[in-house]
């Protein structure tokens, strides 16, 4: 909790003069405010061999081979493994690119924050969260142009297929995606 002072203004009672002329006083008076700040909910400890679960960002296969000799593949957009969560952290000081780009998307919050990545999930969406989003032109319209590239790309190509397959029908969520992945939708 934060303590913060405030003043206030109140006027005094009026005091009554033998004339019938009626004075007034200022006081200041000072009040003590107690905030409550919401509580963070505690992080899980992560060490270096608490399993994370990974995401296959791309729209075809992503193979990822480490110095460390740690190697894995997926097949297509979606797939989901558990991987060493200090092979994250090795990813991320070796070959970052796989993760600021989001080839690959950490489905564990506790790991997004303790490797500083909240800011750069913002615009980094698993597959459902694409799915809302192809159904708000608004909200898509502002967090498109933020996104990673790699998931840019994926989130055109899978618009891309949902249109050409009728599961997506809004001429307003294809025109967003036209004008700001600069491609053309037939459908």
């Amino acid at each position: 909790m934060t303590e913060e002072k405030k003043t206030v203004a109140k006027k005094a009672p009026a005091k009554k003069a033998s004339t019938k002329k009626v004075e007034t006083e200022n006081v200041e008076v000072e009040e003590e405010v107690k905030k409550a700040i919401p509580k963070e909910e505690p992080r899980r400890e992560l060490t270096n061999e608490t399993q994370v679960e990974v995401m296959n960002n791309t729209t075809g296969r992503y193979g990822y081979f480490g110095r460390s000799g740690f190697a894995m593949e997926m097949t297509e957009y979606g797939d989901v493994l558990e991987i060493p969560f200090g092979e994250l952290k090795r990813m991320r000081a070796e070959q970052k690119r796989h993760l600021e780009d989001a080839f690959i998307v950490l489905l564990d919050e506790d790991a997004v924050k303790e490797l500083r990545y909240e800011k750069l999930y913002e615009g980094v969406f698993n597959e459902e969260g694409l799915d809302e989003l192809f159904h708000n032109p608004d909200k898509l319209a502002k967090v498109l142009p933020k996104m990673p590239p790699t998931m840019r790309e994926t989130a055109g190509s899978i618009a891309k297929r949902k249109f050409e397959n009728y599961e997506l029908t809004n001429t307003l969520v294809k025109k967003v995606i036209e004008e700001n992945l600069n491609i053309k939708i037939d459908a």
